[in-house]
């Protein structure tokens, strides 16, 4: 039941990625990781309209977390970011190319992989104080380090560092959304109300969003798509085992597979990061230098 839930709710969040990628086209560059960004995305139609989606998505995401363990529901997600990839292809008139069909492909054999031999299983429903601590500082470091190279790599680069953190926060966003679910269900709404997972899922939730609309913004979407799909389930496993106790199946054969899943993770992310559609895009963006000022921003929609 939790895969048939997080494979909608992987469709619904492909659906709002391309929506609000779209929505970046016109922000200047300089409001990057600012919440300037956000404000110029309230005024586009077509983020909104990516946003209801997203909401009606993360329902999905609730009820697949409700039943299974974040370990399962995060790679299956990630699916959803591969769906993207033609979504935008066919929204934005571009046809995808070798490298990015390839890096998809990669990437979907070591996420089935992942599944397939890693069996993942779940552990304490709760999780500790002391767990969480270690699993959001944890999160945290890697974050500023992504963040810190990606403002000074180039937008290709840049793209994909930021949305690596993005798939990083939302790994931790997924853990407080499941420990919310966990609380609701021992404790009904009133106790998910006052309890602190709620409202640090909606703060590490808008993280989130800053980090990803960033990352869209800064390159075409299959630098970010990539990234986003190799993050999430590793850092998901990673937050999982912290916070939750969840496991993979053990074993000489099974471990190896499972580094061979992290890998193919990588590679295929790299592979997608080389698309010729990244150099046309940042000539695209040197050309208004050249023949004269930006754009100013016009709300989309």
């Amino acid at each position: 039941m939790a895969f048939w839930f997080a494979l909608a709710a992987a469709a619904a969040f492909a659906v709002a990625t391309v929506l609000q990628h779209g929505a970046t086209d016109a922000v200047p560059e300089h409001h990057a990781l600012r919440l300037r960004l956000l404000g110029f995305m309230l005024r586009s139609r077509k983020w909104w309209a990516g946003r209801i989606v997203e909401f009606v998505a993360l329902g999905l995401q609730t009820l697949a977390l409700a039943h299974g363990s974040l370990m399962v529901v995060q790679p299956v997600l990630a699916t959803g970011l591969l769906m993207a990839l033609p979504l935008n292809a066919l929204t934005a008139k571009r046809r995808l190319g070798r490298l990015e069909l390839a890096g998809a492909l990669v990437v979907t054999v070591g996420l089935a992989l992942f599944l397939l031999v890693g069996q993942p299983k779940e552990g304490d429903a709760g999780g500790h104080w002391g767990r969480w601590a270690v699993g959001l500082t944890l999160v945290a470091v890697i974050c500023a380090l992504l963040v810190s190279a990606g403002w000074r790599a180039g937008p290709g680069g840049r793209a994909t560092l930021w949305a690596t953190a993005a798939g990083v926060v939302y790994a931790a966003s997924g853990a407080l959304l499941k420990a919310t679910t966990d609380v609701i269900g021992s404790q009904g709404f009133g106790g998910a109300l006052l309890h602190p997972a709620l409202y640090g899922f909606l703060v590490v939730g808008a993280l989130g969003t800053l980090l990803v609309q960033s990352a869209f913004h800064a390159a075409p979407l299959p630098a970010s798509i990539a990234a986003l799909t190799a993050a999430e389930p590793m850092a998901g496993g990673l937050v999982g085992f912290v916070v939750f106790g969840d496991s993979l199946r053990g074993g000489p054969l099974p471990v190896t597979v499972e580094i061979l899943t992290a890998l193919l993770l990588v590679m295929g992310t790299m592979l997608v990061a080389r698309s010729p559609l990244l150099a046309e895009d940042q000539q695209a963006r040197r050309q208004p230098a050249r023949s004269g000022p930006r754009e100013p921003f016009r709300s989309a929609g």
